[in-house]
């Protein structure tokens, strides 16, 4: 890209004004990394495909993608430093404890109950997404209850170092699946202040570490800390902040953002 394309080093890009601590990924083209699932931890072989499959791809039919039609999309979450005025001063939110394990979606379309990591849909059963939805039947209670809903959730131990306090004997860590979110079939969600009041059929929701007013530097503080899941010894990854009452913001999408732990960035980049 041509030096002469900026205006002045914090001036503007094209027309655009900018100031220090904006978010320009989107005007200089950058994309965000998505982190793959790690199958490498969890033993999980990548899916190959068929003879017939591998035929039909040379002759330029590609393989309808394994997954249900019209399903939900990949989950994301913004950066709160990128856009630090989603929030206002006294706004009622909800923050809750970002856990490090790996993305997970279950959803039944009215014929068949559908398991999901963060960009695949997982129709072999080897692997800890579907070992925790048959370890937990509420789950798949939950979604046949909704069809066309989307429970979503992080499922652990699948991070070196997080097991989330459900160590056996030294060896076997106990799996786990912890929602953060229901997304009904319109794609809208539900508000974060039923979903940690009484969300019928919803079990083991991400802990929550505050309700209240937000206070910008008194919720930076709250990214900091041990995790607050039950039997946990280790520092919690950060935390996400979401409006108590579903709302979205231009450019931006849901009025949620999250923040990580500075001791978790250091740890990670150690």
């Amino acid at each position: 890209m041509p030096l002469s394309d900026f205006e002045s080093p914090l001036g503007g890009y094209k027309g655009f004004k900018l100031k220090v601590g904006d978010d320009v990924a989107d005007l200089l083209g950058f994309k965000h990394y998505e982190e793959p699932d790690p199958t490498y931890v969890l033993g999980t072989p990548g899916r190959k495909l068929s003879i017939w499959q591998r035929i039909l791809k040379f002759f330029g039919y590609a393989p309808r993608p394994y997954g249900p039609k019209n399903g939900p999309g990949v989950y994301d979450v913004e950066s709160l430093k990128n856009y630090p005025r989603v929030f206002e001063a006294g706004e009622d939110v909800i923050v809750t404890e970002k856990i490090h394990g790996s993305n997970a979606r279950y959803m039944f379309d009215g014929k068949t109950f559908w398991v999901g990591s963060h960009n695949r849909w997982c129709k072999d059963k080897g692997n800890i997404w579907w070992r925790v939805a048959e370890k937990y039947p509420w789950i798949e209670e939950f979604c046949r209850s909704i069809p066309g809903a989307t429970l979503r959730g992080e499922v652990t131990p699948t991070q070196k170092g997080y097991p989330y306090g459900n160590e056996k004997h030294g060896l076997h860590v106990e799996e786990q699946f912890f929602v953060f979110d229901v997304q009904l079939p319109d794609g809208s969600y539900v508000y974060k202040a039923t979903l940690y009041g009484s969300l019928p059929g919803v079990h083991q929701l991400v802990p929550m570490i505050y309700r209240g007013p937000y206070d910008a530097e008194k919720i930076k503080a709250m990214a900091e800390g041990n995790s607050l899941v039950d039997g946990a010894k280790h520092i919690r990854e950060g935390i996400v902040v979401s409006a108590a009452t579903e709302r979205t913001v231009r450019g931006v999408g849901r009025a949620q953002l999250k923040l990580k732990s500075m001791k978790f960035l250091e740890k990670e980049n150690a």
